[in-house]
């Protein structure tokens, strides 16, 4: 992160704690990917949810790596929903809640 612990300390809180390790245990920040393949999924990411939020009712999801710039394609082979959930709870701190649940 290029500072040091006193300064992380006195600039980071816990909900951008949370981010850092929600995104470490993803494999946003693994040391082998190299930095334009993060940032080409990152982007795709940022892509897809817009497109899947905004999409037509009863119109099939769009992939993040239908918006891959520089990696390979995968065979699309999308991760079960709860598994799809799970991550999104760890990225959002635990603020999604499933569609049947209630506040």
């Amino acid at each position: 992160m290029g500072r040091t612990v006193k300064e992380l300390l006195a600039t980071l809180d816990a909900d951008e704690l949370t981010y850092w390790i929600a995104a470490r245990k993803m494999g946003v920040l693994d040391d082998d990917k190299a930095l334009r393949d993060v940032v080409d999924h990152a982007g795709a990411n940022v892509c897809a949810t817009l497109v899947n939020l905004n999409r037509a009712r009863g119109s099939n999801p769009v992939s993040v790596a239908d918006f891959l710039l520089f990696s390979e394609r995968p065979e699309r082979d999308d991760p079960p929903q709860e598994v799809v959930e799970e991550k999104m709870r760890l990225v959002m701190g635990g603020r999604v809640k499933h569609k049947n649940e209630t506040s």
